[in-house]
């Protein structure tokens, strides 16, 4: 016998594109299979292809699941003409909750706030049809929260308000009687999490008064209010929200909610416990928090994280980004011994890697913040010898196949700046060096690690603060390889301002015969340059003037004295005629 298509045969196509996962391509061939249906049936003879309200839907999922940009127009504009195919009479065509709600969903998918713009009224438009008599239409728990997380996601002025309207608007339709619409944990964590996401001054108390409303409401009736049993997620929102507050007391706000969590879910609550993301926010939040001791205390929260993951706690595997957290947190806090320390932690991430742990890949970002943790450390030429062991053990790294591992520019220069800050006698030659292995390996074929101005700048540097004899003249030497490199059309050699004071704070503590004035001709060499090209990487600023007042002041030669005090007076007279 003769197989005759069915609506219900379209539609399980139509449907079956939709979950295809083929994205745009799938959206597009199901919309067709609707189009050719309703052609067909607008011809005459195919009854049995009538289109449904079921097949209108499952191409407006197809469209939602898309993640094509044009999904949300594409899909609100199917769900006009249904509209418009039911006020033209068509019965069995006519947009239900189940449409709305895809629809909105492809909106809030889409984000920005014109998204939670059109969700919002796509949300009036539901209550609108249900009053004049759409029972289908009616929204839901559902639809309301998934508004809110458009709102959310929009990250707009305003939008973390317009999301806590819709969960005083639950609250009353649903005291009112409306047992369709009441707020649960999903709606307190999307509202929570658009205060995060707002950016706003005073959100995350905001947050932390919803999350504690949300939890007395729960606590007072549990049978009644069940679906408001708070859960990790909506602690990690919170947690996230002090984190990035900038807020003076958001550390401890974080941890005390961590502690709070811990204690919840041994008093019964299953479904809150502390896991990784729990403790790399509250870390994330002592990193940022500027506090003396909080990279200490963020170090302490990982040793415990690990603690309680080695004691068997699954959820408290650390990642990446909680050891980079801590990492960068020791790195830049310049506390006693913290390069020591995150060195320690970065050596853990390599263990951890080494013995089959994916979700730990120590990069070469890492080992630059550790290397830079001891260049400023003030460990003098102990630090700077343990900043070159650290790019040997990375070169190790690379060689034995670890491709995310591997030296670069940064590397190099952190090294170079660790000998500069050392104030070792053998530091501006291991400096230059360094530096020429550096060239060698560019030379060699690794575009990686070419010297760029920052390294010749900090060789300067180096060769500034050393003291010795000829120091100065040195420098200058390196100030004039970068110029001939720079004329040559390498503009990685660009001398700039910071070159130049270097150059003139070396002459400054040579202490040399002639060296004000040397100092003064590099500071008239800078201002000729600045007024012929208007180039403001070569302008002298306030820190170069003083670089040749100091070169005048100590100057020891008796004989350089009156032409000191002379030079010292014509930068004094032309800093009163800068305006910055």
């Amino acid at each position: 016998p003769k197989v005759v298509p069915t609506t219900k045969m379209y539609t399980m196509a139509v449907d079956a594109w939709a979950k295809s996962g083929e994205g745009g391509a799938a959206a597009t061939r199901a919309e067709a299979i609707l189009q050719h249906m309703n052609s067909l049936h607008q011809k005459g003879g195919h009854e049995n292809l009538k289109p449904t309200t079921g097949i209108f839907n499952a191409v407006i999922n197809a469209w939602a699941r898309s993640r094509e940009k044009i999904a949300p127009v594409r899909a609100e504009q199917i769900l006009d003409w249904m509209d418009k195919l039911h006020k033209n009479g068509d019965v069995d065509i006519q947009p239900d909750k189940y449409t709305f709600n895809t629809v909105i969903h492809a909106w809030a998918k889409s984000g920005g706030k014109e998204a939670a713009g059109k969700a919002q009224k796509l949300l009036d438009n539901m209550h609108r049809m249900h009053k004049v008599g759409n029972l289908l239409a009616k929204p839901d728990t559902i639809t309301y929260n998934v508004v809110i997380n458009a709102w959310a996601k929009s990250g707009g002025k305003g939008s973390a308000r317009e999301a806590e309207k819709l969960l005083a608007k639950m609250h009353d339709l649903h005291r009112n009687g409306d047992l369709d619409i009441k707020p649960n944990v999903v709606t307190y964590g999307a509202v929570i999490d658009a205060h995060a996401k707002s950016g706003e001054k005073g959100a995350a108390a905001r947050a932390d008064a919803l999350l504690a409303d949300m939890i007395q409401q729960h606590q007072r009736d549990p049978v009644m209010n069940g679906e408001l049993r708070p859960n990790t997620y909506v602690f990690n929102t919170v947690i996230n929200c002090w984190a990035k507050s900038k807020e003076r007391d958001a550390a401890s706000k974080a941890e005390e909610m961590l502690v709070a969590m811990g204690k919840l879910h041994a008093s019964g609550i299953p479904n809150l416990k502390p896991d990784a993301f729990t403790y790399t926010a509250v870390i994330d939040a002592w990193a940022k928090s500027g506090y003396r001791g909080a990279a200490a205390r963020a170090d302490q929260l990982l040793d415990k994280m690990e603690a309680k993951y080695q004691a068997g706690d699954v959820d408290l595997k650390p990642n990446t980004f909680t050891y980079n957290a801590v990492i960068n947190a020791l790195a830049k806090s310049g506390e006693p011994g913290a390069a020591a320390r995150a060195e320690r932690v970065l050596q853990n991430m390599v263990n951890r890697h080494r013995n089959g742990n994916d979700e730990v890949k120590p990069t070469t970002i890492n080992f630059n913040t550790v290397l830079d943790a001891w260049a400023k450390s003030g460990g003098g030429r102990a630090a700077a010898e343990r900043a070159e062991e650290i790019l040997e053990w990375m070169d190790r790294l690379n060689k034995n196949g670890n491709n995310e591992v591997k030296p670069d520019t940064i590397t190099f220069n952190a090294v170079l700046d660790a000998w500069a800050r050392s104030g070792d006698r053998i530091a501006p030659r291991r400096a230059e060096q360094i530096l020429n292995h550096m060239d060698e390996l560019f030379k060699a074929g690794n575009k990686g690690v070419k010297p760029d101005t920052y390294t010749y700048n900090t060789l300067i540097n180096a060769w500034a603060k050393s003291g010795e004899r000829g120091a100065a003249s040195r420098a200058e030497h390196v100030l004039s390889i970068m110029e001939k490199r720079y004329k040559d059309g390498d503009n990685d050699f660009k001398p700039n301002t910071r070159t130049h004071t270097s150059v003139i704070d070396a002459w400054a503590k040579s202490g040399e015969q002639g060296a004000a004035q040397r100092a003064e001709q590099i500071l008239k060499t800078m201002q000729n340059l600045y007024q012929k090209t208007g180039d403001p990487d070569v302008k002298p600023n306030v820190h170069t003037a003083n670089a040749v007042c100091n070169a005048c002041a100590f100057t020891k030669i008796d004989g350089d004295r009156g032409d000191a005090l002379a030079i010292a007076f014509r930068v004094f007279e032309w800093i009163k005629t800068q305006n910055d």
